[in-house]
Protein backbone atom coordinates (compact mmCIF):
# COMPACT_ATOMS: atom_id res chain seq x y z
CA UNK A 1 0.00 0.00 0.00
CA UNK A 2 2.61 2.66 0.83
CA UNK A 3 4.47 1.82 -2.39
CA UNK A 4 1.39 2.45 -4.41
CA UNK A 5 1.21 5.69 -2.31
CA UNK A 6 4.56 6.52 -3.18
CA UNK A 7 4.10 5.83 -6.42
CA UNK A 8 0.91 8.14 -6.91
CA UNK A 9 2.72 11.00 -5.12
CA UNK A 10 5.83 10.38 -7.93
CA UNK A 11 4.00 10.39 -10.72
CA UNK A 12 1.59 13.84 -9.15
CA UNK A 13 4.96 15.56 -8.83
CA UNK A 14 6.00 14.76 -12.40
CA UNK A 15 2.74 16.11 -13.80
CA UNK A 16 2.65 18.85 -11.41
CA UNK A 17 6.24 19.85 -12.21
CA UNK A 18 5.78 19.29 -16.31
CA UNK A 19 2.31 21.18 -15.71
CA UNK A 20 4.44 24.06 -14.38
CA UNK A 21 7.06 24.02 -16.69
CA UNK A 22 4.77 24.59 -19.24
CA UNK A 23 2.64 27.44 -17.88
CA UNK A 24 5.91 29.18 -17.55
CA UNK A 25 7.53 28.38 -21.18
CA UNK A 26 4.26 28.29 -22.90
CA UNK A 27 5.11 30.25 -25.70
CA UNK A 28 8.32 28.67 -25.64
CA UNK A 29 7.10 24.93 -25.92
CA UNK A 30 4.53 26.02 -28.05
CA UNK A 31 6.50 27.54 -31.10
CA UNK A 32 9.24 24.63 -30.80
CA UNK A 33 6.19 22.28 -31.21
CA UNK A 34 4.79 24.25 -34.07
CA UNK A 35 8.21 24.29 -35.74
CA UNK A 36 9.06 19.95 -34.68
CA UNK A 37 5.32 19.29 -36.19
CA UNK A 38 6.26 21.90 -39.15
CA UNK A 39 9.31 19.98 -39.98
CA UNK A 40 7.61 16.63 -39.44
CA UNK A 41 4.91 18.21 -42.51
CA UNK A 42 7.46 19.33 -44.60
CA UNK A 43 9.87 16.19 -44.76
CA UNK A 44 6.79 13.78 -45.19
CA UNK A 45 5.83 16.18 -48.16
CA UNK A 46 8.84 16.10 -49.36
CA UNK A 47 8.85 12.65 -49.21
CA UNK A 48 5.82 12.27 -50.78
CA UNK A 49 6.90 14.18 -53.39
CA UNK A 50 9.89 12.21 -54.36
CA UNK A 51 7.51 9.20 -54.21
CA UNK A 52 5.15 10.23 -56.70
CA UNK A 53 7.94 11.60 -59.07
CA UNK A 54 10.04 8.20 -59.08
CA UNK A 55 6.50 6.54 -59.37
CA UNK A 56 5.99 9.07 -62.52
CA UNK A 57 9.72 8.29 -64.04
CA UNK A 58 8.42 4.71 -63.92
CA UNK A 59 5.59 4.98 -65.93
CA UNK A 60 6.75 7.03 -68.18
CA UNK A 61 9.69 4.71 -69.23
CA UNK A 62 6.77 1.91 -69.13
CA UNK A 63 4.86 4.33 -71.67
CA UNK A 64 8.06 4.46 -73.59
CA UNK A 65 9.01 1.09 -73.84
CA UNK A 66 5.41 0.06 -75.00
CA UNK A 67 5.21 2.53 -77.26
CA UNK A 68 8.45 1.34 -78.87
CA UNK A 69 7.43 -2.11 -78.91
CA UNK A 70 3.83 -1.35 -80.87
CA UNK A 71 5.90 1.13 -83.34
CA UNK A 72 8.54 -1.60 -83.83
CA UNK A 73 5.61 -4.65 -84.41
CA UNK A 74 3.52 -1.80 -86.64
CA UNK A 75 6.64 -1.67 -88.77
CA UNK A 76 7.26 -5.13 -89.41
CA UNK A 77 3.49 -5.50 -90.28
CA UNK A 78 3.90 -2.74 -92.47
CA UNK A 79 7.64 -4.39 -94.05
CA UNK A 80 5.83 -7.98 -94.04
CA UNK A 81 3.04 -6.17 -96.52
CA UNK A 82 5.19 -4.40 -98.14
CA UNK A 83 6.99 -7.72 -99.13
CA UNK A 84 3.68 -9.23 -99.99
CA UNK A 85 2.86 -6.48 -102.39
CA UNK A 86 6.25 -6.09 -103.79
CA UNK A 87 6.44 -10.28 -104.58
CA UNK A 88 2.45 -9.76 -105.79
CA UNK A 89 3.40 -7.09 -107.85
CA UNK A 90 6.40 -9.37 -109.70
CA UNK A 91 4.38 -12.08 -109.97
CA UNK A 92 1.83 -9.98 -111.65
CA UNK A 93 4.56 -8.39 -113.98
CA UNK A 94 5.50 -11.82 -115.04
CA UNK A 95 2.30 -12.86 -115.62
CA UNK A 96 1.95 -9.93 -117.68
CA UNK A 97 5.17 -10.61 -120.03
CA UNK A 98 3.77 -13.79 -120.24
CA UNK A 99 0.82 -13.54 -121.24
CA UNK A 100 2.10 -10.83 -123.44
CA UNK A 101 4.69 -13.25 -125.04
CA UNK A 102 1.90 -15.61 -125.20
CA UNK A 103 -0.53 -12.98 -127.24
CA UNK A 104 2.28 -11.95 -129.63
CA UNK A 105 3.02 -15.26 -130.63
CA UNK A 106 -0.53 -16.17 -131.18
CA UNK A 107 -0.96 -13.39 -133.32
CA UNK A 108 2.00 -14.18 -135.21
CA UNK A 109 0.48 -17.32 -135.63
CA UNK A 110 -2.96 -16.14 -136.77
CA UNK A 111 -1.14 -13.57 -139.45
CA UNK A 112 0.68 -16.62 -140.73
CA UNK A 113 -2.12 -18.53 -141.40
CA UNK A 114 -4.07 -15.72 -142.76
CA UNK A 115 -1.30 -14.75 -145.04
CA UNK A 116 -0.65 -18.92 -145.76
CA UNK A 117 -4.83 -18.48 -146.81
CA UNK A 118 -4.56 -15.30 -148.58
CA UNK A 119 -1.47 -16.99 -150.24
CA UNK A 120 -3.63 -19.69 -151.50
CA UNK A 121 -6.59 -18.04 -152.49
Amino acid sequence: MDEEKLERKKRLEQYTQQLWEMEAHPQKDLSASREQTSKTKKTKLVQLSQKWKNKRKQINQKCKSMMKKHKQEDNKKIDTKTEAYTKLKEDHDAYGTQASAKISQDVQKVEQRSWGLDEEV
